[in-house]
């Protein structure tokens, strides 16, 4: 895939963590992963302006190696409700250059990879793990034929073994990971 230099101005952290965060646009039409050690953003309602270069992830996803990562401003981004099926929605890659974002298997709609989304559905499965490990990730189906893997981030509640077979409101960032199946 292609690689190319981007400077983003008037962005909005949606989640932060050590080394790495999303930004978003105020109007949630992009978002994407920005990797750089030790930037000092927030989620907290912080605005940045990102320089770096675009690449991919072994994952498939578009991320911003960062040169350079500075709070710039302030903004809120809202999290967009999808209904499962729609996660991760359907791929933008020009064939030519390579420049945009590959979908999910079987993803449809619009790609929203990198956005602040919110899912709901019945937890149909939690992560099986040994006393004292704490499961990292659940999955919830909605009924609309697609089960989300959701995944806790450094610092995310513990997952409740307990949550299997109830309803659940999940808000995260979309995000994708190559499976057994693609």
């Amino acid at each position: 895939p292609a690689e190319y230099k981007i400077q983003m101005k008037k962005k909005i952290v949606s989640a932060a963590w050590t080394d790495s965060l999303y930004v978003e646009d105020l109007n949630r039409n992009a978002g994407i992963r920005v990797e750089k050690t030790a930037h000092g953003l927030t989620g907290d309602n912080q605005g940045a302006t990102i320089i770096g270069t675009v690449q991919t992830n072994a994952d498939g996803e578009r991320y911003v190696q960062a040169t350079s990562a500075d709070a710039a401003g302030t903004g809120t981004v809202t999290p967009l409700g999808l209904p499962g099926r729609s996660i991760g929605g359907g791929g933008f890659v020009d064939p030519a250059t390579g420049i945009g974002q590959q979908g999910v298997a079987g993803g449809s709609g619009l790609n929203n990879i990198g956005l602040l989304v919110r899912v709901w559905g019945r937890v149909v499965e939690i992560e099986s793990v040994s006393i004292p490990g704490q499961p990292l990730w659940l999955k919830i189906d909605d009924g609309s034929g697609r089960q989300i893997k959701c995944v806790a981030i450094d610092g995310s509640p513990v997952i409740d073994p307990a949550w299997q077979d109830k309803y659940a409101l999940i808000t995260g960032i979309s995000s994708c990971e190559i499976g057994g199946s693609g």
